[in-house]
């Protein structure tokens, strides 16, 4: 209808649409009309078919033509700090940078940044850097390629720096709404503030679920109704004001979606707050009635006459544990090797405070934190922790023993889920957030937690 099918139909579709167009105009203009109108109509038909594919790939296309020119670029800087006249480009007769931009684009469409990952700055950045070792292969093989190594580290530095960067980039353009969503899982470290219209019981419900989700792309700031709720303590966020004041509220705090509440609110009240901040940027979500929301990550299968949820714990294969310690020993690593003078010298002051935490699986580990000011300096000697594999940089939340064993399924780490949201959950609710963890954890999530606890720090 109005062309939508074109838009979002997949590439054989398109195919098949525009094949069926053109038999239709033969057999239409079969009789009657001359050579040249039919012509003009299948060159028409034949341009349109055009423009609806390259629009069913603009992303991929975009994606790769960004990438080419990051290469293009970062050696164009790079060459000029070792040659004064471009030598390298007229003496291999433009080959380079050219392969060099094969090379990058090649890598990255082995880690397939141009079709299933266009946006995952993870796999841009071992992208990037895998280039770079397939750069120095060649060179060394073909020695009349081999100007400068100054020149392949420092192009390599920026295309490391830009080819993810442009990806973070659109990531909080999403986050803002300037861009639409290409995907439906949303990155942790980009969210979209949001506020919840009506807080009855249906809207704190939808809170509580989302707040216990981190694929949404979404952070509750807060409620917004006709008046301040009795129970306002029962509230899982704030009361931010009276929906009178919705629109300073929305400039003050740059809130970005309004979900509704669809028993606190009639739909005539819905359209009509819609229509007062259309101009305000937002999106406008609600959740059908009788429709619950899912918490945590799961694919659902058919078999007979049941529905199964498949659930996977992706945490604990193999391949996830190795790189998830290889990371931690990496970063904490060069964490105490840099912090070293602070950690000798509050050591030396007998600033070190011994204390007991809650492992995975009832088990009790010894951690040492320093009795300072500043949470960064007090939790400096858990990088030591986190070295030897009692902790996680990314994990459960840390337990003192002098509370009940609160059967932590995963590492303690030394930030994770609930560090990044500024609400105390429950015990029980920690054990949903245990659970989220260890079935959608990656490196890239890993990566984001840090990022965000860093920000938000």
């Amino acid at each position: 209808y109005q062309g939508e099918s074109v838009k979002s139909a997949p590439f054989d579709s398109i195919n098949a649409f525009y094949n069926a167009m053109i038999l239709f105009a033969d057999k239409h203009f079969s009789f009657g009309s001359g050579w040249l109108m039919k012509l003009a109509i299948r060159c028409g038909i034949y341009a349109r078919k055009l423009l609806s594919m390259i629009g069913e790939k603009r992303s991929q296309i975009l994606s790769f033509t960004l990438d080419g020119f990051v290469v293009f670029l970062a050696f164009m800087v790079a060459i000029p700090l070792r040659f004064s006249h471009f030598e390298p480009i007229t003496m291999s007769k433009g080959l380079v940078p050219t392969i060099y931009i094969f090379f990058w684009i090649g890598v990255g469409s082995l880690f397939q940044l141009y079709s299933r990952y266009i946006l995952s700055y993870s796999r841009a950045i071992i992208a990037s850097i895998t280039g770079f070792f397939l750069a120095v292969a060649f060179t060394y093989f073909f020695k009349q390629y081999a100007f400068s190594r100054l020149v392949i580290i420092t192009a390599t530095a920026i295309i490391t720096v830009l080819i993810p960067g442009w990806r973070v980039f659109v990531h909080f353009l999403m986050s803002r709404g300037y861009l639409r969503p290409v995907k439906e899982q949303h990155p942790i470290l980009f969210t979209r503030k949001t506020l919840i219209i009506g807080a009855d019981e249906e809207g704190i419900h939808i809170a509580e679920n989302i707040l216990k989700r981190f694929d949404t792309g979404l952070d509750v700031v807060g409620f917004i109704d006709h008046q301040l709720p009795n129970d306002e303590y029962d509230l899982p966020v704030g009361f931010m004001g009276r929906l009178a004041d919705l629109r300073d509220i929305v400039m003050t705090y740059r809130i970005c979606e309004l979900i509704f509440s669809t028993r606190a609110f009639t739909n005539k009240e819905i359209l009509l707050i819609m229509d007062e901040t259309k101009d305000l940027r937002l999106t406008y979500r609600m959740v059908p009635r009788q429709q619950e929301i899912l918490l945590g990550k799961a694919s659902i299968e058919d078999i007979g006459d049941f529905s199964f949820v498949n659930i996977e714990y992706t945490l604990f294969y193999r391949l996830h544990r190795i790189t998830k310690r290889a990371f931690d020993m990496v970063i904490s690593g060069m964490m105490v090797t840099l912090f070293s003078p602070f950690l000798v010298l509050l050591f030396g002051f007998g600033k070190g405070r011994k204390k007991q935490f809650w492992g995975a699986e009832g088990t009790i580990f010894e951690a040492t934190i320093f009795d300072v000011q500043g949470r960064f300096l007090k939790e400096l000697p858990l990088f030591i922790g986190v070295l030897f594999g009692n902790l996680s940089l990314v994990g459960s939340s840390m337990v003192e023993t002098s509370v009940a064993d609160p059967h932590l399924i995963c590492q303690p780490g030394l930030t994770g889920l609930e560090r990044i949201r500024s609400v105390k959950f429950k015990p029980e609710d920690r054990q949903i957030l245990d659970h989220y963890y260890v079935q959608n954890q990656s490196f890239t999530m890993d990566l984001e937690i840090i990022m965000k606890t860093v920000f938000s720090t």
